[in-house]
């Protein structure tokens, strides 16, 4: 009997102990779950409380610029020795406008001539189209895990900026027309932008454009005395800047973390958010997490997903952010350029 009494604790320890070995396993196995960030994935679904189009109603042609501004994305990458000083030095753009001399209370007359570049002249062509998908054909050269800020978008916002510039030249010239159809270019790219969002670097690149332009198109509208377009654009840029400020920036927060994003906040996003751009990003976090997550249950959750989506995704988007973040390895990771914002 006390034979068997002995047996039967001995029986109750290893089951227990086999229990609590078991259970550790499996928690140990499992990914963190998520903070209220990942809990809300749904609700981030990028609509702009006030719709560019709503003001933006000389984007009126059911046409399609992709070709155009690829064109333009050519034009900038193989003369931007042309651009850039042009964007960045101002010696190089201040002899486009007038100069006020203190001294004397005079001005003198700009000189040099507005720029006729070729990169404005397809922004301006793309104007009035209501429809781009500049970078969708070309996925596997802008969803990248291991840059993050890539060049063909880099030289989107290259060119609405140049435009943008242009149409400074011209306002200070006083030919509001054709300041006015620069800026509104500027626009017209950077919604379209917006509107395709692969990925949130061109999400912010469409935001700059798109502020910078309504800036404009609004300062025109008061000069002119035009107090509903004035008001129209100053309610766009308002709500813009607003959405920017609290949800969108919430989210980047996340999903640019580059050495501490949160594992169970990027598996919900990666599969629950409202909108596909934050999917994507939420993806490329979890390639990093593969290798900065320090509890391995987080560690195999970000392998399992990318696995899984980059053999069974059907949007073309989420299978190319999960085959980069499936395939990158330690050196690809150390590779990383660091971000900027």
């Amino acid at each position: 009997m006390f034979g068997n009494r002995i047996g039967w604790l001995l029986s109750c320890v290893i089951v227990l102990f086999t229990g609590l070995l078991m259970y550790y396993l499996y928690t140990v196995g499992q990914p963190s779950g998520p903070t209220e960030l990942g809990k809300n994935a749904a609700k981030y679904t990028m609509q702009l409380p006030v719709p560019p189009v709503s003001v933006a109603d000389f984007m009126k042609d059911a046409t399609d610029s992709s070709a155009t501004y690829r064109e333009a994305i050519e034009e900038y990458l193989q003369n931007r020795d042309t651009y850039d000083p042009f964007l960045e030095k101002t010696e190089v753009f201040a002899p486009y406008f007038p100069r006020y001399d203190e001294r004397t209370k005079t001005t003198t007359p700009p000189r040099k001539e507005p720029p006729t570049f070729k990169l404005v002249t397809l922004v301006l062509a793309g104007r009035t189209s209501n429809k781009a998908l500049v970078l969708t054909p070309d996925l596997k050269d802008v969803i990248d895990a291991k840059n993050l800020e890539h060049p063909r978008v880099k030289a989107l916002r290259a060119a609405g900026n140049v435009t943008l510039k242009v149409g400074q030249i011209y306002k200070a010239r006083e030919d509001l027309a054709k300041a006015q159809e620069h800026y509104e270019a500027a626009f017209s790219l950077g919604v379209k932008m917006y509107d395709e969002r692969l990925v949130y670097f061109e999400v912010d690149a469409a935001m700059g454009l798109m502020g910078g332009a309504a800036t404009m198109l609004q300062r025109l509208a008061t000069e002119r005395k035009d107090a509903t377009r004035a008001a129209a654009w100053k309610e766009f840029d308002v709500a813009r800047q607003q959405y920017a400020g609290k949800d969108i920036d919430l989210v980047r927060k996340g999903v640019r973390n580059l050495n501490n994003a949160h594992a169970g906040d990027m598996l919900a996003l990666a599969t629950s958010a409202g909108d596909r751009m934050w999917k994507v990003e939420a993806l490329l976090a979890l390639a990093r997490v593969k290798f900065t997550a320090a509890d391995m249950g987080d560690q195999r959750g970000a392998r399992r997903l990318l696995e899984r989506l980059a053999k069974d995704a059907t949007d073309p988007a989420i299978k190319e952010a999960a085959r980069e973040g499936a395939d990158l390895d330690t050196p690809g990771f150390h590779s990383i350029r660091a971000l900027s914002d």
